[in-house]
C-alpha cells in the first residue's frame, strides 16, 4: 500500500480496480476505508506483482493536491494499430536530464528536419532516478508513438530525426543512446528503418541528433501495358493503380516518347 508521496517527479499510474474493504491507519490514528488497485509500470518484481493501493483518500485530503491529481480520466478501450513509432534503446541514469525531440525532411540529405516536435512525458520529467525508476538500472528500450501526428500524414518524408537534448544545467547522469529505429505500419508491410548507428554513442550536453533514412512509402503496381509501335500511342482502356497503403489512381496513357522517355496522362486521380 501507499502511504506516503513523493514531493517531486512526474508518475502515471492505471487503476485497474477497487477494494472497499481495505483499511489503512495513518501516523495520526486515522482509519483510511478503501482503496484503489494500481498498476505500476516497474514490472512485476515491483511491489506485489507490480500492482499496489492508493488509499481513496488521497483524492479526497485538500493537502495532498499539490502531490497528486484529483482528476481522474476515464480511458475507453479500443483496437489501435500504431501508423509510425520510433525505438529507442538507451542506457541512462538520471531521466530528469533528457527531453527527446522527432522531426522529418523530404530531402534524403538533409542534416536537420524542418520542425522539431516534443514529446511532453519526456521533457526533463521524473525525477533523478534511472530510465526505469528508483532501484532499476539505466537500460531502458521504449517507443514514442507519432501516429496521430504531423509526422504520419500523407506527407511522404525521406528522412526522419530524434533528437535527445541532455540539460546544460544540473544535469547529473550519464549514459549511452545504443540504437534508433523507426517502425512504419502505414504499409501493407510493416517497415523497420535503423538510423546510422553502428555503436553506442556516448550523450552529450546539448543536442543529440540522429537520422534515420526512410524508404518511398508509396509503392505503384500496375498490369503491363504495351504501346502501339507505329504511332507510340498507349490503349485507350482507363489504367487502376493501387498503391501500398491502399489507395488507388485512375489513369489513362495518351502518348509516349521513345527518345526522351516523357509520357503523358490523360487524366490522374487518387481517391482519398
Amino acid at each position: 500500500m501507499l502511504t506516503s508521496l513523493g514531493s517531486y517527479g512526474l508518475h502515471v499510474l492505471t487503476i485497474a480496480g477497487y477494494d472497499d474493504n481495505v483499511i489503512f491507519t495513518d501516523n495520526n490514528g486515522y482509519k483510511h476505508y478503501g482503496a484503489f488497485i494500481v498498476v505500476n509500470t516497474w514490472g512485476s518484481a515491483a511491489h506485489d506483482n507490480g500492482r499496489f493501493y492508493l488509499p481513496y483518500d488521497f483524492f479526497r485530503m485538500s493537502s495532498m493536491k499539490s502531490y497528486i491529481s484529483d482528476n481522474l480520466v476515464g480511458v475507453k478501450v479500443t483496437n489501435f494499430k500504431p501508423e509510425l513509432v520510433f525505438k529507442i534503446n538507451m542506457n541512462y541514469s538520471s531521466r530528469k536530464d533528457l527531453s527527446f525531440y522527432v522531426g522529418g525532411s523530404d530531402n534524403s540529405t538533409a542534416t536537420a528536419p524542418y520542425q522539431f516536435y516534443s514529446s511532453p512525458f519526456f521533457t526533463n520529467n521524473g525525477g533523478d532516478y534511472p530510465m526505469q525508476g528508483n532501484g532499476q538500472d539505466g537500460s531502458f528500450e521504449f517507443a514514442l508513438d507519432f501516429s496521430n501526428h504531423p509526422l504520419a500524414s500523407g506527407q511522404d518524408y525521406r528522412r526522419l530525426f530524434l533528437n535527445i537534448v541532455r540539460s546544460t544545467t544540473n544535469a547529473t547522469g550519464n549514459g549511452t543512446i545504443n540504437s534508433v529505429e523507426v517502425i512504419d505500419y502505414r504499409a501493407s508491410t510493416t517497415r523497420v528503418y535503423e538510423s546510422s548507428l553502428t555503436a553506442a554513442a556516448q550523450i552529450q550536453s546539448g543536442d543529440n541528433i540522429f537520422s534515420v533514412p526512410v524508404g518511398p512509402r508509396f509503392i505503384l503496381t500496375a498490369s503491363p501495358c504495351r504501346f502501339a509501335p507505329a504511332t507510340r500511342a498507349g490503349s485507350s482502356n482507363v489504367f487502376l493503380v493501387r498503391t501500398a497503403i491502399g489507395r488507388h489512381a485512375k489513369m489513362q496513357l495518351t502518348y509516349y516518347d521513345q527518345t526522351t522517355g516523357q509520357l503523358s496522362l490523360n487524366y490522374s486521380m487518387f481517391n482519398k
